[in-house]
């Protein structure tokens, strides 16, 4: 029983001290291909996002910021948690005379 109850609190202080991290990649849209859910953002990075998963907006607009909260390994992106974006700013091109 006793040695039963070490392994529980081994297992417990073990799943404690497991860090959960999540990257935040801030970028800016290059394309969105509305078929495969695939984002490529300016600095050539992809993801595919699964609509089922992750809540997303209606649409990707090129130049827009998206900030994507996502879990990953050495291996990849095992998760996005969240997408989210901000409209491309507009530059003003008239003259202020």
């Amino acid at each position: 029983m006793k040695t039963w109850l070490l392994f529980g609190a081994v297992l417990g202080a073990g799943v404690l001290v497991t860090p959960a991290f999540a990257d935040v990649l801030t970028s800016r849209v290059v394309n969105w291909n509305a078929k495969t859910h695939q984002l490529t953002l300016s600095d050539m990075s992809q993801f595919n996002l699964d609509p089922t998963k992750v809540a997303l907006p209606s649409t990707f607009t090129p130049g827009e910021t998206v900030e994507i909260v996502y879990a990953s390994d050495e291996d990849g992106v095992l998760a996005v948690h969240s997408v989210k974006t901000t409209p491309a700013e507009t530059v003003d091109t008239e003259d202020d005379d």
